[in-house]
């Protein structure tokens, strides 16, 4: 009986120490994904800014897969809009309010 014991415990000390060991590896493991991980968001944060600069700076047509809108960026006023497209030599027509133009038809 008491050889079961030990055997039991020195059998509970190597699991220990197994599952220890595993979680060693395990956090090593994690600790490289996350590293990757927020090297992908940098990189993927990075190519996120440069396209939205080309796209606000009118050079959008140029970045494959994107398509220009036409509708205002909450972000820009009519005058920024206005402003940009005469930059750009009236490529197409400026865009206006939509509150002007409605208030205009009525």
């Amino acid at each position: 009986m008491e050889q079961n014991m030990r055997t039991l415990k020195e059998q509970l000390k190597k699991e220990k120490l197994e599952r220890e060991k595993d979680q060693k590896a395990n956090s090593e493991i994690l600790r490289q994904e996350r590293s990757k991980w927020e090297k992908d968001r940098q990189e993927l944060l990075k190519d996120v800014t440069r396209l939205s600069v080309r796209l606000l700076s009118g050079s959008g047509a140029s970045v494959p897969g994107t398509t220009r809108r036409r509708s205002l960026s909450p972000e820009l006023s009519v005058a920024e809009v206005e402003t940009a497209t005469a930059s750009r030599g009236n490529k197409r027509p400026k865009l206006t309010n939509t509150t002007q133009s409605s208030s205009r038809a009525k």
